[in-house]
Protein backbone atom coordinates (compact mmCIF):
# COMPACT_ATOMS: atom_id res chain seq x y z
CA UNK A 1 0.00 0.00 0.00
CA UNK A 2 1.36 3.42 -0.94
CA UNK A 3 2.24 5.89 1.78
CA UNK A 4 0.23 9.12 1.76
CA UNK A 5 2.39 11.40 3.84
CA UNK A 6 0.60 14.56 2.77
CA UNK A 7 -2.83 14.31 1.18
CA UNK A 8 -5.30 17.12 1.88
CA UNK A 9 -8.23 18.75 0.14
CA UNK A 10 -8.73 22.11 -1.53
CA UNK A 11 -9.39 24.82 1.04
CA UNK A 12 -9.45 28.48 0.15
CA UNK A 13 -10.84 31.31 2.24
CA UNK A 14 -11.02 35.06 2.19
CA UNK A 15 -9.28 37.07 4.89
CA UNK A 16 -12.46 37.34 6.98
CA UNK A 17 -12.52 33.55 7.49
CA UNK A 18 -8.89 33.25 8.56
CA UNK A 19 -9.88 33.49 12.22
CA UNK A 20 -12.23 30.51 12.00
CA UNK A 21 -9.62 28.34 10.35
CA UNK A 22 -7.04 29.36 12.90
CA UNK A 23 -9.37 28.14 15.67
CA UNK A 24 -8.93 24.61 14.32
CA UNK A 25 -5.38 24.73 15.66
CA UNK A 26 -6.25 25.91 19.16
CA UNK A 27 -5.11 22.63 20.74
CA UNK A 28 -1.69 22.91 19.12
CA UNK A 29 -0.79 26.54 19.62
CA UNK A 30 2.92 25.80 19.94
CA UNK A 31 3.08 24.10 16.56
CA UNK A 32 0.90 26.78 15.00
CA UNK A 33 3.25 29.51 16.24
CA UNK A 34 6.15 27.80 14.51
CA UNK A 35 4.29 27.23 11.26
CA UNK A 36 3.06 30.82 11.07
CA UNK A 37 6.50 32.25 11.84
CA UNK A 38 8.21 33.80 8.80
CA UNK A 39 11.65 33.05 10.22
CA UNK A 40 10.72 29.41 10.89
CA UNK A 41 9.44 28.90 7.35
CA UNK A 42 12.57 30.55 5.93
CA UNK A 43 14.68 28.19 8.00
CA UNK A 44 12.80 25.01 7.05
CA UNK A 45 12.17 25.79 3.37
CA UNK A 46 15.20 27.93 2.47
CA UNK A 47 17.85 27.06 5.05
CA UNK A 48 18.02 30.63 6.39
CA UNK A 49 18.97 31.17 10.05
CA UNK A 50 20.51 27.82 10.99
CA UNK A 51 22.56 29.32 13.81
CA UNK A 52 19.64 31.23 15.36
CA UNK A 53 17.39 28.18 15.43
CA UNK A 54 20.16 26.00 16.83
CA UNK A 55 20.56 28.44 19.72
CA UNK A 56 16.78 28.51 20.19
CA UNK A 57 16.69 24.72 20.58
CA UNK A 58 19.56 24.80 23.03
CA UNK A 59 17.72 27.38 25.13
CA UNK A 60 14.29 25.71 24.77
CA UNK A 61 14.75 21.92 24.74
CA UNK A 62 11.09 21.46 25.73
CA UNK A 63 10.08 22.87 22.33
CA UNK A 64 12.03 20.27 20.36
CA UNK A 65 9.09 17.92 19.84
CA UNK A 66 6.69 20.67 18.71
CA UNK A 67 9.31 22.12 16.39
CA UNK A 68 9.94 18.71 14.83
CA UNK A 69 6.23 18.18 14.15
CA UNK A 70 5.87 21.66 12.64
CA UNK A 71 8.92 21.13 10.46
CA UNK A 72 7.66 17.79 9.17
CA UNK A 73 4.27 19.32 8.39
CA UNK A 74 5.85 22.11 6.35
CA UNK A 75 8.07 19.73 4.41
CA UNK A 76 5.31 17.23 3.71
CA UNK A 77 2.87 19.68 2.13
CA UNK A 78 3.15 21.11 -1.36
CA UNK A 79 1.56 24.42 -2.20
CA UNK A 80 0.03 25.17 -5.59
CA UNK A 81 -1.09 28.59 -6.78
CA UNK A 82 -4.61 28.34 -8.22
CA UNK A 83 -7.63 30.59 -8.87
CA UNK A 84 -9.98 31.23 -6.03
CA UNK A 85 -13.00 28.87 -6.03
CA UNK A 86 -16.47 30.26 -6.50
CA UNK A 87 -18.86 30.56 -3.57
CA UNK A 88 -18.76 31.92 -0.06
CA UNK A 89 -16.76 30.62 2.88
CA UNK A 90 -19.61 28.38 4.15
CA UNK A 91 -19.76 26.53 0.82
CA UNK A 92 -15.99 26.24 0.74
CA UNK A 93 -15.80 24.78 4.25
CA UNK A 94 -18.74 22.52 3.51
CA UNK A 95 -16.97 21.20 0.44
CA UNK A 96 -13.92 20.59 2.59
CA UNK A 97 -15.89 18.59 5.20
CA UNK A 98 -17.79 16.61 2.55
CA UNK A 99 -14.60 15.67 0.78
CA UNK A 100 -12.98 14.48 4.00
CA UNK A 101 -16.00 12.36 4.88
CA UNK A 102 -15.99 10.66 1.46
CA UNK A 103 -12.26 9.95 1.28
CA UNK A 104 -11.79 7.05 3.66
CA UNK A 105 -8.12 6.61 2.90
CA UNK A 106 -7.27 10.12 4.12
CA UNK A 107 -9.81 10.26 6.97
CA UNK A 108 -7.43 9.19 9.72
CA UNK A 109 -4.70 11.51 8.46
CA UNK A 110 -7.01 14.52 8.39
CA UNK A 111 -8.43 13.81 11.84
CA UNK A 112 -4.97 13.84 13.30
CA UNK A 113 -3.50 16.75 11.36
CA UNK A 114 -6.44 19.03 10.51
CA UNK A 115 -5.37 21.54 13.14
CA UNK A 116 -1.90 21.85 11.62
CA UNK A 117 -3.24 21.96 8.08
CA UNK A 118 -5.52 24.85 9.00
CA UNK A 119 -2.52 26.82 10.16
CA UNK A 120 -0.63 26.01 6.98
CA UNK A 121 -3.53 27.19 4.86
CA UNK A 122 -3.05 30.65 6.29
CA UNK A 123 0.58 30.85 5.17
CA UNK A 124 1.09 33.83 2.90
CA UNK A 125 -2.16 35.53 3.85
CA UNK A 126 -4.46 32.86 2.39
CA UNK A 127 -2.97 32.96 -1.12
CA UNK A 128 -2.45 29.24 -1.66
CA UNK A 129 -4.33 25.99 -1.99
CA UNK A 130 -3.04 22.93 -0.25
CA UNK A 131 -2.42 20.08 -2.74
CA UNK A 132 -5.59 18.31 -3.30
CA UNK A 133 -8.22 15.67 -3.49
CA UNK A 134 -11.35 17.49 -4.63
CA UNK A 135 -14.75 16.14 -5.78
CA UNK A 136 -15.41 19.42 -7.60
CA UNK A 137 -12.22 19.81 -9.60
CA UNK A 138 -10.11 17.17 -11.27
CA UNK A 139 -8.62 14.97 -8.54
CA UNK A 140 -4.89 15.17 -7.88
CA UNK A 141 -3.34 12.87 -5.30
CA UNK A 142 -0.06 14.17 -3.96
CA UNK A 143 2.16 11.30 -2.92
CA UNK A 144 5.42 12.33 -1.34
CA UNK A 145 7.40 9.16 -0.60
CA UNK A 146 10.00 9.40 2.07
CA UNK A 147 13.55 9.55 0.75
CA UNK A 148 16.24 7.28 2.07
CA UNK A 149 19.70 8.83 2.03
CA UNK A 150 22.77 6.67 2.52
CA UNK A 151 26.25 8.13 2.47
CA UNK A 152 29.84 7.25 3.18
CA UNK A 153 32.39 9.56 4.75
CA UNK A 154 35.98 9.89 3.63
CA UNK A 155 37.89 6.61 4.12
CA UNK A 156 34.58 4.73 4.49
CA UNK A 157 33.04 2.07 2.26
CA UNK A 158 29.57 0.54 2.40
CA UNK A 159 27.61 -2.27 0.70
CA UNK A 160 23.83 -2.00 0.36
CA UNK A 161 21.06 -4.42 -0.57
CA UNK A 162 18.23 -2.42 -2.13
CA UNK A 163 14.56 -3.49 -1.79
CA UNK A 164 14.66 -5.09 -5.28
CA UNK A 165 17.75 -7.18 -4.30
CA UNK A 166 20.13 -4.99 -6.29
CA UNK A 167 23.57 -4.82 -4.65
CA UNK A 168 25.32 -1.46 -4.44
CA UNK A 169 28.88 -0.93 -3.24
CA UNK A 170 29.57 2.70 -2.26
CA UNK A 171 33.05 4.13 -2.60
CA UNK A 172 34.37 6.76 -0.19
CA UNK A 173 32.66 10.17 0.11
CA UNK A 174 29.51 9.08 -1.73
CA UNK A 175 25.77 9.79 -1.39
CA UNK A 176 22.96 7.55 -2.65
CA UNK A 177 19.27 8.42 -2.30
CA UNK A 178 16.07 6.60 -3.28
CA UNK A 179 12.40 6.46 -2.29
CA UNK A 180 11.59 4.39 0.77
CA UNK A 181 8.91 2.28 -0.94
CA UNK A 182 11.09 1.82 -4.06
CA UNK A 183 8.02 1.44 -6.30
CA UNK A 184 10.15 3.00 -9.03
CA UNK A 185 13.63 1.45 -9.29
CA UNK A 186 15.47 4.76 -9.32
CA UNK A 187 18.41 6.11 -7.33
CA UNK A 188 20.35 9.37 -7.34
CA UNK A 189 24.12 9.17 -6.98
CA UNK A 190 26.80 11.68 -6.07
CA UNK A 191 30.18 10.01 -5.73
CA UNK A 192 31.05 6.52 -6.97
CA UNK A 193 29.31 3.17 -6.75
CA UNK A 194 29.32 -0.31 -8.24
CA UNK A 195 25.88 -1.66 -9.14
CA UNK A 196 24.88 -5.30 -9.54
CA UNK A 197 21.31 -4.87 -10.72
CA UNK A 198 18.67 -7.54 -10.21
CA UNK A 199 17.14 -8.30 -13.64
CA UNK A 200 13.55 -7.19 -14.22
CA UNK A 201 12.59 -6.47 -17.82
CA UNK A 202 9.32 -4.85 -16.78
CA UNK A 203 10.93 -2.43 -14.31
CA UNK A 204 14.16 -0.86 -15.60
CA UNK A 205 16.67 0.35 -13.01
CA UNK A 206 17.74 4.00 -13.27
CA UNK A 207 20.72 5.88 -11.86
CA UNK A 208 20.50 9.69 -11.99
CA UNK A 209 23.67 11.81 -11.95
CA UNK A 210 24.18 15.49 -12.87
CA UNK A 211 21.56 15.69 -15.61
CA UNK A 212 22.26 12.18 -16.92
CA UNK A 213 20.32 8.95 -16.47
CA UNK A 214 21.69 5.42 -16.79
CA UNK A 215 18.97 2.88 -17.61
CA UNK A 216 19.50 -0.87 -17.17
CA UNK A 217 17.50 -4.09 -17.05
CA UNK A 218 20.03 -6.28 -15.25
CA UNK A 219 23.78 -5.84 -15.31
CA UNK A 220 26.99 -4.90 -13.45
CA UNK A 221 28.48 -1.46 -13.94
CA UNK A 222 30.33 1.35 -12.18
CA UNK A 223 29.19 4.97 -12.01
CA UNK A 224 31.33 7.87 -10.86
CA UNK A 225 29.77 11.32 -10.53
CA UNK A 226 31.91 14.00 -8.93
CA UNK A 227 32.12 17.77 -9.44
CA UNK A 228 29.83 17.71 -12.48
CA UNK A 229 31.73 14.96 -14.29
CA UNK A 230 30.20 11.54 -14.89
CA UNK A 231 31.63 8.23 -16.10
CA UNK A 232 29.67 5.00 -16.58
CA UNK A 233 31.74 1.84 -17.08
CA UNK A 234 29.97 -1.38 -18.08
CA UNK A 235 31.36 -4.74 -16.97
CA UNK A 236 28.47 -7.04 -17.85
CA UNK A 237 25.12 -6.74 -19.61
CA UNK A 238 23.92 -3.63 -21.42
CA UNK A 239 23.02 -0.11 -20.32
CA UNK A 240 21.80 3.06 -21.94
CA UNK A 241 22.99 6.50 -20.88
CA UNK A 242 20.86 9.49 -21.80
CA UNK A 243 20.32 13.06 -20.76
CA UNK A 244 17.25 13.83 -18.68
CA UNK A 245 15.77 16.11 -21.36
CA UNK A 246 15.58 13.23 -23.86
CA UNK A 247 17.82 14.66 -26.59
CA UNK A 248 20.91 12.43 -26.48
CA UNK A 249 21.30 8.73 -25.71
CA UNK A 250 24.00 6.07 -26.18
CA UNK A 251 24.09 2.33 -25.55
CA UNK A 252 27.12 0.73 -23.88
CA UNK A 253 28.57 -2.74 -24.36
CA UNK A 254 30.80 -4.59 -21.85
CA UNK A 255 34.30 -3.14 -21.69
CA UNK A 256 33.10 0.31 -22.77
CA UNK A 257 32.89 3.51 -20.77
CA UNK A 258 30.82 6.65 -21.24
CA UNK A 259 32.47 9.89 -20.09
CA UNK A 260 30.66 13.22 -19.71
CA UNK A 261 31.74 16.63 -18.45
CA UNK A 262 32.52 20.25 -19.27
CA UNK A 263 28.97 20.87 -20.45
CA UNK A 264 29.06 18.24 -23.22
CA UNK A 265 26.94 15.10 -23.48
CA UNK A 266 29.99 12.86 -23.63
CA UNK A 267 31.84 10.16 -25.54
CA UNK A 268 32.56 6.42 -25.40
CA UNK A 269 35.95 4.78 -24.96
CA UNK A 270 37.50 1.64 -23.52
CA UNK A 271 38.64 1.40 -19.91
CA UNK A 272 41.22 -0.43 -17.81
CA UNK A 273 39.49 -2.81 -15.40
CA UNK A 274 41.75 -2.09 -12.42
CA UNK A 275 41.49 1.66 -12.89
CA UNK A 276 37.69 1.53 -12.74
CA UNK A 277 36.81 -1.47 -10.56
CA UNK A 278 39.97 -1.84 -8.49
CA UNK A 279 38.56 0.12 -5.54
CA UNK A 280 35.99 -2.63 -4.93
CA UNK A 281 38.93 -4.93 -4.09
CA UNK A 282 40.88 -2.28 -2.16
CA UNK A 283 43.25 -1.64 -5.06
CA UNK A 284 43.89 1.67 -6.79
CA UNK A 285 45.53 2.20 -10.18
CA UNK A 286 46.72 5.38 -11.87
CA UNK A 287 47.83 5.65 -15.48
CA UNK A 288 49.50 8.93 -16.37
CA UNK A 289 47.24 10.77 -13.93
CA UNK A 290 48.06 14.38 -12.94
CA UNK A 291 49.25 14.74 -9.35
CA UNK A 292 46.44 17.21 -8.51
CA UNK A 293 43.82 14.56 -9.34
CA UNK A 294 45.68 11.86 -7.41
CA UNK A 295 45.95 13.95 -4.25
CA UNK A 296 42.26 14.86 -4.41
CA UNK A 297 41.43 11.16 -4.75
CA UNK A 298 43.69 10.18 -1.83
CA UNK A 299 42.16 12.87 0.38
CA UNK A 300 38.78 11.14 -0.03
CA UNK A 301 40.19 7.64 0.27
CA UNK A 302 42.28 8.21 3.41
CA UNK A 303 40.49 11.21 4.97
CA UNK A 304 43.63 13.34 5.04
CA UNK A 305 44.54 16.85 3.91
CA UNK A 306 47.57 17.60 1.73
CA UNK A 307 49.55 20.80 2.03
CA UNK A 308 51.29 21.26 -1.32
CA UNK A 309 54.22 23.67 -1.63
CA UNK A 310 54.25 26.06 -4.58
CA UNK A 311 57.36 24.43 -6.03
CA UNK A 312 55.44 21.19 -6.71
CA UNK A 313 54.21 20.66 -10.27
CA UNK A 314 50.63 19.43 -9.82
CA UNK A 315 50.26 18.75 -13.55
CA UNK A 316 53.05 16.17 -13.56
CA UNK A 317 51.62 12.69 -14.24
CA UNK A 318 52.22 9.48 -12.31
CA UNK A 319 51.41 5.81 -12.79
CA UNK A 320 51.20 2.74 -10.58
CA UNK A 321 48.98 0.09 -8.98
CA UNK A 322 48.75 -0.04 -5.19
CA UNK A 323 46.85 -1.77 -2.42
CA UNK A 324 44.79 0.59 -0.31
CA UNK A 325 46.54 -0.12 2.96
CA UNK A 326 49.24 2.22 4.24
CA UNK A 327 49.16 5.74 2.80
CA UNK A 328 52.85 6.04 3.62
CA UNK A 329 53.74 3.05 1.45
CA UNK A 330 51.42 4.21 -1.32
CA UNK A 331 53.01 7.68 -1.48
CA UNK A 332 56.48 6.22 -1.45
CA UNK A 333 55.70 3.93 -4.35
CA UNK A 334 53.75 6.56 -6.30
CA UNK A 335 56.02 9.58 -5.98
CA UNK A 336 59.15 7.58 -6.61
CA UNK A 337 57.88 6.11 -9.87
CA UNK A 338 59.14 9.20 -11.66
CA UNK A 339 62.54 9.00 -13.33
CA UNK A 340 63.92 11.29 -10.66
CA UNK A 341 62.95 11.73 -7.04
CA UNK A 342 61.51 15.21 -7.65
CA UNK A 343 58.74 15.23 -5.02
CA UNK A 344 58.98 14.47 -1.30
CA UNK A 345 56.36 14.08 1.41
CA UNK A 346 56.18 14.12 5.19
CA UNK A 347 53.39 13.53 7.72
CA UNK A 348 52.81 16.71 9.72
CA UNK A 349 50.17 14.83 11.76
CA UNK A 350 47.97 11.78 11.36
CA UNK A 351 45.60 13.74 9.11
CA UNK A 352 47.95 16.21 7.42
CA UNK A 353 50.63 15.51 4.81
CA UNK A 354 53.07 17.96 3.33
CA UNK A 355 54.08 17.56 -0.32
CA UNK A 356 57.23 19.48 -1.30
Amino acid sequence: MKRYDAVLVHVRTSSDSDFELANMAQDSSGIEEFVLSDSFRDWVLNGVGDEEWRKFLESNPDKKKELKVAREMLLSLRFISEPRPEGNKEKTLGRFRDTVSRRSFVRNFVRKSLRYAAALILVGGGTYWVSTLSPIRQAEVVVLPKIQLTKTAKAQYKTLLLPDSTIVKLNVDTKLSFSEDFNVREVTLEGEALFKVKPNKDRPFRVKTFGLETVVLGTEFNVEAREGNVSVSLFEGKVEVRDTVGINAVALEPGKRFVSGNGTFGYIDEYDYMEVFGWTNRVIKYNQEPLRNILKDLERTYDVAFKVEKSVNLDKTYSGTFELNSLNFLLEGLLYTASSKSVEFEFMSKKRVRIY
